[in-house]
């Protein structure tokens, strides 16, 4: 089986990025893979990777028993991976059920016709107010892209759907849409963060001049509204008299200079940046208890929680959406609302003053990924995925043979081997093994059969 996988690959910075090269190191063990994307940067690993821009054709992707297309909601990444998805329809792997960013990243314009196609010409009227609340009339800086998730544009053109959790699941499946949607945990690959070299850690610690009896409390990834910063600093404002912690924000995005200043804690946080995987991963290591909130969903499982599970390492969520469908043990989790502050600076200060639950939060997450996340066990329900769908497209133009009369002696053959173990035995007598078409009895029965299917 061989099949075509489009995806941003590294060193793009997207997580997609990082999951598709651990999903794919386990799908080639399995069948073979043949890697896509879009201005391809030049790594040692890219001379894996075509850049389909520059040689690939669609035509050519008919020669493929399977495509898969990995979309999420940037539009820098999948702008290119959703027009090929358009020409030719395959199976999509869905990051996130809010699409508002990918689809704004085709202009104004883009926008009013995806707003009309999901939800009609009452939702277009609403451009102008879209335009008017986005910083500088710029479509994708709107900050609350949740009110238009535009997912059904997605679903239009996709065979089977794949989603990481069952929030997504279900949001899809209210959509209305006769895709078949799977849900696939998201991979936790232990190689993502392997070990630190001898003193890594120490010589951080020094740069950054850490105490040693200082916890570091940290925040990864892209940096938005939804990852609830201000929430954090201010439940770390009530802790600051009580607590030594520093506070470590690793990854780019909004500008947090004034949270910082308004709760106290410029002095006493770290900001990197955007960091490469290796200094990511060095961080992650060097944090001894890791915040990972969202709210509101976009309808994404993260990637860097997986990996911090792997790592042992304690986690406070949000209890809300795909953070909420993890078992209670392996995650500290608090509510969106009016308590939230004040449960995460609780829980903040549980987990601080108290080493053990420390390592046992850690223990019971390491746990769970190994079970739940691990990459072969994913790899092969996807390759399980990929086979259904490969089947659902050789039935479908097995009918479609039968109903157009085309290839007749073929379909012939075969709809009535497959269809002779589906009929009632007193309609089995209209099979004739000699015949080169099929009766019109036959016929009837089949559009019979397909209605009740």
């Amino acid at each position: 089986m061989r099949i075509a996988y489009f995806s941003p690959f590294p060193p793009k910075r997207t997580g997609i990025a990082i999951y598709s090269s651990c999903l794919v190191h386990e799908l080639r063990k399995l069948i073979e893979v043949d890697c896509y994307d879009f201005g391809v940067e030049s790594t040692e690993d890219s001379a894996s990777i075509h850049d389909f821009a520059r040689t690939g054709r669609i035509c050519d992707l008919a020669q493929y028993d399977s495509v898969v297309y990995q979309i999420g909601n940037n539009p820098h990444y999948h702008s290119d991976i959703y027009q090929t998805l358009r020409q030719f329809p395959g199976i999509v792997v869905l990051h996130d059920t809010v699409l508002y960013y990918l689809f704004a990243g085709f202009g104004t314009d883009g926008l009013i016709k995806h707003l009309w196609q999901n939800y009609g010409s009452e939702a277009v009227r609403e451009i102008e107010q879209i335009v008017s609340a986005s910083p500088e009339h710029d479509v994708l800086r709107y900050r609350t892209p949740e009110r238009y998730p535009l997912a059904a544009s997605m679903l239009a053109h996709a065979t089977h759907v794949v989603v990481h959790n069952g929030g997504a699941r279900e949001y899809l499946r209210s959509l209305g849409s006769s895709r078949p949607i799977h849900l696939l945990p998201h991979p936790a690959s232990p190689s993502a963060d392997p070990p630190a070299k001898p003193g890594a850690l120490r010589e951080l610690r020094e740069r950054y001049r850490f105490a040693k009896e200082e916890l570091v409390i940290g925040c990864f990834g892209l940096i938005g509204p939804t990852k609830r910063i201000p929430q954090v600093c201010r439940a770390l404002a009530t802790l600051k008299e009580k607590l030594r912690f520093r506070f470590l924000i690793v990854g780019e995005g909004d500008d947090l200079s004034a949270i910082l200043h308004e709760t106290g804690l410029a002095d006493r946080t770290i900001r990197t940046g955007f960091a490469d995987e290796g200094a990511f991963s060095l961080h992650l290591r060097l944090t001894d208890i890791v915040i990972n909130l969202r709210h509101p969903s976009m309808g994404e499982s993260s990637g860097t929680l997986t990996r911090a599970m792997v790592l042992g390492k304690p986690c406070i969520v949000s209890n809300d959406a795909a953070f909420a469908e993890l078992p209670d043990h392996t995650v500290q989790k608090v509510p969106i609302g009016d308590k939230e502050i004040a449960e995460l600076a609780q829980a903040i200060n549980r987990l601080s003053l108290d080493k053990a639950a420390r390592k046992g939060l850690g223990a019971a997450a390491k746990q769970y990924a190994a079970v739940h996340l691990d990459p072969p066990a994913v790899a092969r329900q996807f390759v399980d995925i990929i086979e259904t769908e490969i089947k659902d497209k050789a039935q479908g133009a097995l009918l479609a043979n039968a109903y157009e009369f085309y290839g007749t002696d073929f379909a012939g053959r075969a709809l009535r081997e497959s269809l002779h173990r589906r009929v009632p035995p007193h309609l089995q007598r209209l099979f004739d093994s000699t015949a080169h078409a099929l009766s019109p009895h036959l016929r009837q029965s089949i559009g019979s059969l397909d209605g009740q299917s």
